[in-house]
């Protein structure tokens, strides 16, 4: 990003952003939740780890108690736990950029527009953006799976 500071002939105090060519708003949030280092990893591996461990655990505790049957084959229950340990890497890899967005808006940098949607209003942002989007995606894979 590139900042630079006019001071005009009335005595106030401009400030003007453009994008350098090599960074945009997208790049430049994208790299401070890089830049974060291992906190960003910790969260990103720990939900990768713990969402499929936790998926386990609970298939096994509803099995024992009489619940749905676990799948006999190895291959099916390898590629469950895959599929959680990715999804659980998205979620945590979600969490690092909602802080990384929390933390560019506090301190007053600019944050892309998608980014400050999905995190950067709090509730509101739980209410206008994640809710309506989760349904719409779990209406299309209902109708799709018909």
């Amino acid at each position: 990003m590139g900042y630079e500071s006019h001071q005009p002939d009335n005595g106030q105090s401009h400030v003007s952003v453009h994008a350098d060519d090599s960074t945009s708003l997208v790049g430049s949030t994208l790299g401070d939740l890089v830049a974060e280092g291992a906190s960003f990893w910790l969260k990103t591996i720990g939900a990768a780890v713990a969402t499929p461990v936790v998926v386990a655990v609970m298939a096994i505790r509803g099995s024992r108690r009489g619940g749905a049957m676990l799948p006999k084959d190895p291959s099916v229950i390898a590629a469950i736990l895959c599929g959680c340990a990715v999804v659980g890497a998205c979620l945590g890899g979600l969490l690092s950029l909602k802080d990384v967005v929390q933390t560019r808006l506090g301190e007053g940098k600019p944050v892309a527009f998608p980014f400050k949607m999905l995190f950067g209003f709090g509730i509101w942002s739980l209410l206008l953006v994640w809710f309506p989007g989760i349904i719409l995606l779990t209406a299309i894979i209902s109708i799709s799976t018909i």
